[in-house]
């Protein structure tokens, strides 16, 4: 974000690669550090970026674009099942192998 001038922050189409950058930046860190992916601290991390880079943007110019966003929040909620899935997966292969040995 850094990188465009201020004026452009606004500009959804300017910004969507920056964003989906440090989206797929948090999903990986999320992954190398074992967590669930959407979580607290990333909400709160988001809610960071938005305040600081977003704040003066006008709703309006940036709905225009919701079917990106829209897409965007197709996209980050199927990880997030995906990675629950896998989570849930693991835990009953972990039950199944505690049972067998009991």
């Amino acid at each position: 974000m850094e990188i465009l001038r201020k004026t452009l922050w606004c500009d959804w189409d300017k910004t969507l690669d920056c964003y989906k950058e440090l989206t797929n930046c948090t999903i990986l860190i999320a992954e190398k550090l074992d967590c669930y992916w959407p979580n607290q601290l990333v909400d709160q991390f988001f809610i960071t970026i938005h305040r600081h880079y977003f704040k003066n943007c006008p709703v309006s110019g940036r709905a225009k674009n919701v079917y990106s966003v829209g897409l965007m929040e197709q996209s980050l909620n199927q990880q997030k099942l995906r990675k629950r899935s896998q989570a849930d997966e693991e835990g009953k292969k972990e039950a199944n192998t505690e049972w067998l040995h009991s």
